[in-house]
């Protein structure tokens, strides 16, 4: 850590965001040189400057950006977006999950959205349904 004999007049900071959502990190302006105050115009040129980053890290094969949890789903084709803003909207409703809302009401293939589950969260996915029935009838005998 470098200590500074410097007072902070001004700080402006702005997200570097990678896909315009995930979060990789802030950058901030700390007091312009001389005694100019910080604009408009340098906030402006901060903004650009993180979008840029965000891009780059984006871009970087060793910076791997997280896909959006339906990214896998839309560029399959398998859902529109259409059909995921109603899928949405319907569990928001029934406060149900948007995965049932898929499969029940969209259609969507359920083992589609087990291979989705699967790159998302990265672990192998497991279905309960059959072994829960199962369970159920020992259960009561």
């Amino acid at each position: 850590m470098q200590v500074t004999l410097s007072w902070t007049r001004e700080l402006i900071s702005a997200a570097i965001l990678c896909k315009g959502k995930l979060l990789k990190g802030v950058t901030e302006v700390i007091n312009k040189i001389g005694l100019d105050r910080l604009t408009n115009e340098d906030e402006r040129y901060l903004a650009e400057i993180c979008k840029v980053l965000g891009l780059a890290f984006q871009n970087q094969s060793r910076m791997v950006c997280r896909p959006d949890k339906f990214d896998l789903l839309l560029s399959q084709h398998l859902i529109s977006e259409e059909e995921l803003k109603q899928a949405i909207a319907r569990a928001t409703e029934r406060k149900s999950d948007i995965g049932t809302v898929l499969v029940n009401d969209l259609r969507a293939p359920k083992t589609a959205l087990a291979k989705f589950y699967e790159a998302y969260y990265r672990v192998p996915f497991v279905s309960f349904g059959d072994k829960i029935t199962q369970m159920r009838k020992v259960c009561i005998e």
